[in-house]
């Protein structure tokens, strides 16, 4: 049988291995690993010093495997850190030297207003950089009705959102609150006609997840197919990137 390289831990039986000594002449008082059940050709045989010695080659190999990868690691986060000071900086130079080139200041409170609500719906790290730039965009920002404007589920994972904050966003009736309500209610508590009201709220305020999660249990509980007609294909490369990365 095929034993492999180093300690015979078990018999390819199942059986755990045992260490005995020969008692030939040829071998007087060799230790050897044998099949703890059963002593016979199809079962493991092998001498003890042979086994250990070779088993000294295979953690010597795993070692400078796990040193080298170790290595790679250590090169791989040296890297990270300059990609991360390289962004740092980046979101310097945007926060503090191109506003100064950027008339967003000059413009109506209004305006300005919606580019805040925009920049919400980009991410946390937007807002967070354009909030930071200056008392005006922080003041803008804290408004409660740009909470209508975030998605939760794009919140970093660090971050753990308050209850009370979550209790704010769906108030302000934020898509990705009215969603991951409708979700809840329909799968957790298995109320489908609430659960899917909250979700058509949020499909009609365009948020794209909800979007999909409602046509295909629509179609999947009614066979009723209207809100595929509503996907663009930049959205459905979208999906398909999202689904396959969560499997």
């Amino acid at each position: 049988m095929d034993l492999g390289r180093g300690i015979p831990r078990r018999c390819d039986c199942g059986a755990a291995t045992v260490v005995l000594k020969s008692n030939t002449a040829r071998n007087l008082g060799r230790r050897f690993y044998r099949c703890g059940a059963i002593s016979g050709e199809n079962h493991v045989f092998k001498w003890l010093d042979e086994a250990h010695d070779e088993e000294f080659v295979v953690v010597a190999n795993k070692q400078a495997t796990m040193e080298q990868d170790l290595a790679d690691i250590k090169a791989d986060l040296a890297d990270m850190k300059n990609d991360i000071s390289e962004i740092v900086a980046l979101i310097d130079y945007i926060n503090v030297t191109l506003m100064d080139y950027f008339p967003i200041l000059e413009w109506p409170e209004e305006i300005q207003a919606l580019v805040v609500e925009r920049v919400a719906g980009n991410s946390f790290q937007d807002l967070y950089g354009l909030r930071a730039s200056c008392k005006l965009m922080k003041a803008l920002a804290d408004r409660r009705s740009v909470c209508h404007f975030y998605d939760v589920l794009y919140v970093p994972c660090g971050l753990n959102m308050p209850a009370e904050l979550l209790k704010t966003y769906y108030a302000e009736r934020n898509p990705s609150t009215l969603y991951m309500k409708g979700v809840q209610f329909f799968f957790t508590f298995n109320l489908q006609e609430e659960g899917l009201a909250f979700m058509k709220l949020a499909v009609d305020e365009g948020y794209e997840r909800a979007m999909y999660i409602y046509a295909m249990t629509t179609k999947k509980i009614w066979g009723d197919e209207e809100y595929f007609a509503r996907f663009t294909r930049e959205s459905v490369d979208r999906i398909g990137k999202l689904v396959r990365s969560l499997k």
